[in-house]
């Protein structure tokens, strides 16, 4: 009976952290859209870490990105680095019921980026 209960501690210990390790939020990878004033914009994550921005069915925009369970960093942006914004910029990120939000975690200089990702929520497409 001391056995188990010496043990106890580092068997809960185990079971809170398979629980916790379980709960790290994973960013979605995959398609999605928004409307506005009857327009399409549409954003798409690929697992290899590359993603395209489009503005009704026209690619305006794609790069390359890295993602943790709170924050993307889009490292390159075609459009953006046109415009002469070419730095790294990180955003805040938020995925729940099938809806994506951005929100700057510092300031962006690329006003055409900033648009796309904070003019509204995403919603998952099929």
């Amino acid at each position: 009976m001391t056995h188990f209960i010496s043990n106890r501690p580092l068997f809960t210990a185990l079971i809170v952290a398979a629980l916790l390790g379980g709960c790290r939020a994973r960013f979605p990878t995959d398609k999605f859209v928004r409307t506005e004033n009857q327009r399409n914009w549409h954003l798409l994550f690929f697992n290899d870490g590359r993603w395209e921005g489009y503005y009704d069915g026209n690619l305006i925009t794609f790069g390359n990105y890295r993602a943790d369970s709170r924050q993307i960093t889009f490292e390159s942006d075609y459009l953006c680095e046109q415009n002469g914004a070419p730095e790294p910029v990180t955003y805040n990120w938020l995925y729940e019921e099938e809806t994506l939000t951005f929100i700057p975690a510092g300031d962006d200089l690329c006003a055409a980026r900033r648009e796309m990702l904070t003019g509204g929520a995403y919603k998952k497409s099929t």
